[in-house]
């Protein structure tokens, strides 16, 4: 099972009921999620979520910190300018006195409730999980309680009509054998808890929802919100499905592979963007090329253009720029330090060069942003 890989349509599962299936079986290893070019990566390890990680600019620590304003700008650019030798920014920024170890702790815990939780919402895309038995380095792992996440996610994100996809008004709703251990881990209001008091294992959604006092679609919304958590589940389900068995019902067989929607039994693979250097056999010579390009990079960061970070001309078309992007990530990756013990000592050039790189990118792609960029930076050339 460690090496199992399973793909599947979040058009046909919610990303709640995904980890749900995953907390409950106690699973560990890493959830991928896509929706266009939006990617979320959320590590499990028996069952619990211990951290995650966006492509989008402000899933970066030092981008999150500055815009909650728990940093200022200078401290953030002395301490990328000064990581070095593996130690994360987090811990940087601790070493030199911007903030605690529990204001750390506390933004960090923040940020991956942001990331989950935003993709609470998703409700098209694709996701894959790889069953991985240590999926992610203990320093850091965080706490969570994944029920709480399902929970509060699902509340602030699902809409109704997402919900009646998913939630028949028909449906006989009973409670959970261990109702009274999943309870104490959730922040419910005293309305939600009297909603999930009216579920006796007798009563419909329809009936419920009939009877029941606030607004009906927010109260079918908070009664899936309970199912997604474990709370309540449908007459008949009497404990969550093997992984195995719930993930192989998304795909025609689990091997990284969707069939197309029409038209002849073609195949596609999907094209997650993936630093494959981390994979690759790297010869003495190899190392060595790509050690004296990453610490060139870092040298040059902060007096390089976006085209040049991008290794781009000026006139490069957004279909260009994008395929760059993911070239260099096979160089600037932070993930191949964490892989590649030849490149463990640079990881802190390579996480200063990576969002560097992502700020250009997100720039780039955009036709305004891009303009405005250009008019800034030909008045500076």
């Amino acid at each position: 099972m460690s090496s199992a890989v399973y793909i599947g349509k979040l058009d046909d599962v919610s990303v709640a009921e995904v980890l749900r299936n995953l907390h409950f079986n106690r699973a560990s290893g890493i959830l991928d999620l896509q929706k266009d070019k939006e990617q979320r990566r959320i590590f499990l390890a028996d069952g619990e979520v211990k951290t995650a990680m966006g492509n989008q600019a402000g899933h970066k620590l030092g981008q999150f910190l500055l815009a909650q304003g728990r940093i200022n700008a200078d401290a953030l650019e002395a301490a990328v300018r000064d990581v070095r030798h593996g130690t994360r920014l987090g811990q940087k920024l601790v070493n030199m006195g911007s903030m605690s170890p529990e204001q750390l702790d506390e933004a960090m815990r923040e940020l991956v409730r942001t990331i989950i939780q935003e993709a609470m919402g998703w409700f098209t895309g694709l996701f894959r999980f790889t069953f991985k038995d240590f999926p992610v380095p203990h320093d850091i792992a965080l706490r969570f309680s994944t029920v709480s996440l399902i929970f509060q996610g699902t509340l602030a994100y699902a809409s109704p009509s997402f919900v009646q996809t998913r939630l028949p008004l028909h449906a006989v709703l009973k409670p959970a054998p261990n109702i009274q251990d999943i309870f104490r881990d959730l922040p419910c209001t005293p309305y939600q808890t009297y909603l999930l008091t009216q579920v006796n294992g007798n009563r419909t959604v329809d009936d419920i929802l009939a009877s029941a006092s606030g607004n009906p679609d927010e109260n079918l919304v908070i009664l899936y919100a309970f199912i997604a958590a474990g709370l309540l589940a449908a007459a008949g389900e009497d404990k969550p499905l093997p992984a195995a068995e719930f993930f192989g019902r998304f795909q025609d067989r689990a091997t990284g592979e969707i069939a197309r929607k029409a038209g002849p039994k073609k195949r596609r693979r999907i094209k997650w963007i993936h630093p494959k250097i981390a994979q690759a056999e790297l010869s003495a010579d190899d190392v060595k090329k790509i050690r004296n390009k990453i610490q060139k990079t870092y040298d040059r960061l902060q007096k390089i253009s976006y085209y040049e970070i991008m290794d781009c001309p000026p006139r490069a078309t957004q279909r260009e720029i994008h395929y760059a992007f993911m070239a260099l990530c096979l160089y600037y990756d932070p993930e191949i330090a964490d892989t590649k013990k030849e490149f463990s000592d640079l990881k802190g050039m390579m996480e200063a060069i990576y969002d560097r790189m992502e700020e250009a990118y997100l720039t780039l792609i955009d036709v305004k942003k891009r303009a405005d960029y250009d008019r800034r930076w030909g008045r500076a050339n």
